[in-house]
């Protein structure tokens, strides 16, 4: 995980360092949903154990034409999920609080006002604290609920002088966080998963 960290600044940097000529920065609303993030079965294919995250929240990007790169604060409810023989049960998990950060590539495509632009890209989610189905909060726990994951999808940018508005809808991969890593361990028909899932970004820039 500190390792796709540093991949992200490394690659800001990069980016910043290719196209600074031409930069914008901005902020917004962000919506993220993620499936079947926990421990699938190596004797049931349709048994799982694990939550489904929805995260809504800001962020902040900045933007280098070709590169793209935001940090945002999100609130992730979770719901605690548990299938097996067709049967699914769904119980409230509590919430993480987190910081994420991400870096994508892009190919803005303009097209008069509008700018299109396909993205991919790597992400990363810093757990700040962690609030239980029962109420008890954790505060020391991004070694255990901290994610990364990679993503592609697409943007729009409407153009409006020296101002614009930003859409993006993403795909998303991610991958296992160290605590479902540690209860496959504990499991020896449990089988860690790579949860997958979407993300909408709505907001505004403004061009440097």
């Amino acid at each position: 995980m500190k390792k796709l960290i540093i991949l992200l600044v490394i690659f800001t940097m990069l980016g910043a360092t290719l196209s600074a000529q031409r930069y914008s920065v901005g902020g917004g609303v962000i919506y993220d949903k993620t499936f079947k993030n926990g421990l699938s079965s190596t004797k049931d294919s349709s048994a799982f154990y694990g939550e489904d995250l929805t995260a809504y929240g800001g962020y902040f990007f900045a933007d280098y034409e070709y590169f793209t790169t935001d940090i945002s604060l999100v609130y992730s409810s979770i719901t605690l999920v548990k299938e097996a023989g067709g049967i699914r049960d769904t119980l409230y998990g509590g919430f993480y609080f987190n910081m994420g950060v991400s870096f994508s590539g892009k190919i803005p495509i303009n097209i008069g006002l509008i700018t299109l632009f396909p993205m991919i890209g790597i992400n990363y989610n810093i757990a700040l604290g962690f609030q239980d189905g029962d109420g008890k909060t954790y505060i020391d726990v991004s070694e255990f609920f901290s994610q990364g994951g990679f993503h592609a999808g697409a943007g729009i940018d409407i153009n409006l002088g020296s101002f614009f508005l930003r859409a993006e809808g993403l795909y998303i991969i991610r991958l296992p966080m160290k605590y479902w890593i540690d209860e496959e361990k504990r499991y020896s028909d449990g089988k860690v998963t790579f949860p997958m899932g979407y993300c909408i970004k709505v907001g505004f820039g403004i061009k440097l």
